[in-house]
């Protein structure tokens, strides 16, 4: 990986950070509502329940891949304020 490309990456992350206090509450309520979408339509003995199915794994993709990117950005912010710190 080039320079451009770790600026890049790590620009990303950043953005994903910044906006995730905001955005992973609205995707818990989302998910919350399609869990009790799917609960209730098995309890009414739907089966064709695929499409509540398909919301809830691209609410969990997305929320895993935010969490990934912030975790990676405050690991790396982390090291970099460690790698400052150590030089005092």
């Amino acid at each position: 990986m080039n320079n451009d490309e770790r600026i890049e990456m790590i620009a990303e992350a950043r953005v994903f950070a910044l906006a995730a206090p905001v955005i992973l509450p609205i995707i818990e309520k989302r998910k919350k509502e399609a869990f009790g979408r799917l609960m209730q339509a098995h309890k009414n003995g739907r089966v064709d329940t695929a499409t509540i199915v398909a919301e809830l794994s691209a609410f969990s993709d997305i929320e895993i891949e935010i969490k990934q990117k912030e975790l990676m950005y405050r690991t790396l912010e982390d090291q970099h304020g460690n790698g400052r710190d150590s030089r005092k």
